[in-house]
Parts: C-alpha cells; structure tokens; sequence
C-alpha cells in the first residue's frame, strides 16, 4: 500500500467518467496557453499567440481521453491535492485501475458514494473498490 497525504480521491466507472472526475481534470484554452507560456520563458519554440481554435482542439481531444465506456472493466481515479514532500514520494495523481485499497489516516472524514451519501471513514476504516464482473449491473434494450 501506498502511502499519500492528500484532500481526497475521485473514483468512478464509465458510467461517472463524464461528471465530476471530468470536470476535476478537464484542460482549459486559458491553462494550455499559460504551459505554452512558461515553455516560451524557458526557450522551448511555441507559437504563444496561437489560435483560439486550435487551444480549442487540444483541449477537446484531452479532454476526450477522459470519458471512457460504461462498460469498460476499469475505474478511473484522481486524487484531490496530492501532497509531495519528503515524507509523501510523488505519485501518479490520476489513472486507471481494476481495484482500489485506500486506509484511512484521517479523524472527521467520511466516504461520499455517488455525491449523496456519507459514510463515516476514519482513522484504521479500509475500503476495497473493486470491479467484479459477476456483480456489473446489466441494461437491457428491448
């Protein structure tokens, strides 16, 4: 187990890949030019004063990458201001995963499922998300 400080984390199937995990991760037109700056300070060659349809483009095909199938045997994750010190290593900040283990350290905190309800989800309180295909809710078209 990995070991992380942070605000939180984000998980959801396809099915939630098109809401909140979307819009915690989304680009913006306005962060791509800001990159596209700071890359011109550092002497790499960019056009700066670049299209407005083009930033538009880019951030649509990112941003594309984040949706995926409801039906995808995978969840995404995102975890909410990551802290990276000496004490907490670099991690990956977001991505894909078949199963999630995360223990709590926290006092006051809780588990939210679906944006509605609350679970409390204290210190020693260990959660497994995990996929598993003989419990995936099945939609039938007539």
């Amino acid at each position: 187990m990995l070991k992380q400080k942070s605000s939180g984390m984000i998980a959801c199937t396809g099915t939630g890949s098109t809401s909140w995990n979307y819009n915690g991760n989304r680009l913006t037109s306005q962060t791509v030019k800001d990159v596209m700056g700071v890359m011109d300070e550092m002497g790499f060659q960019t056009d700066n004063n670049i299209d407005e349809k083009i930033l538009d483009e880019i951030c649509k095909r990112y941003n594309a990458k984040l949706i995926f199938e409801p039906t995808a045997p995978r969840m995404a994750f995102t975890v909410r201001d990551p802290v990276f010190n000496a004490t907490f290593p670099k991690t990956f900040a977001r991505g894909f995963a078949n199963r999630i283990r995360v223990k709590s350290r926290c006092t006051h905190a809780h588990l939210v499922l679906d944006g509605s309800t609350s679970v409390p989800f204290n210190q020693g309180t260990e959660v497994i998300l995990e996929l598993i295909p003989d419990d995936a809710l099945q939609t039938f078209k007539h």
